[in-house]
């Protein structure tokens, strides 16, 4: 049976550092499938009490987003795939909020890990813009590895 991990990637240096780590540990253990996870999450903002956009120029944004994202995840898996040759690294897109699209993931991937990266944020800013690590921490099933800081 192939070991799958699940790794969160929001394309910062932080969650690029814990991709590299995921895919080095997962290499040291033998190899595996590395599902590589990006999250969008769209602001509420943009859109009415119903749901619907409130301009039509955010009708077209959820395929605008995606298809950047598809873009930009390949670009950055690339190298990667080079570098760790007995890791398959599956990169997937996905519109939600991070931490519950992660685990729903892990779930349906029957994965044994998630791995995040984390910003280290504190106080007020940790306060105001919540920590997606410690959610996936708090509601996964599985083990977690938060890496912190960056290479």
């Amino acid at each position: 049976m192939t070991r799958t991990w699940i790794a969160g990637f929001d394309f910062s240096p932080h969650a690029q550092h814990a991709v590299e780590r995921a895919a080095t540990q997962l290499g040291e253990l033998g190899g595996g499938r590395l599902v590589v996870a990006h999250v969008h999450q769209i602001s509420g903002l943009s859109f009415g009490p119903d749901g619907m956009p409130f301009s039509p120029e955010f009708e077209d944004l959820e395929d605008t987003l995606m298809v950047d994202a598809k873009k930009t995840l390949a670009e950055r898996l690339a190298p990667l795939s080079a570098r760790f040759p007995n890791v398959v690294f599956d990169g997937r897109i996905a519109i939600g909020a991070p931490a519950e699209v992660l685990i729903t993931l892990a779930t349906s991937e029957h994965a044994e890990q998630i791995v995040v990266g984390s910003h280290g944020r504190r106080g007020l800013e940790r306060f105001f813009l919540g920590s997606i690590a410690e959610r996936v921490l708090r509601l996964a099933e599985i083990p977690v590895l938060v890496v912190k800081g960056s290479a």
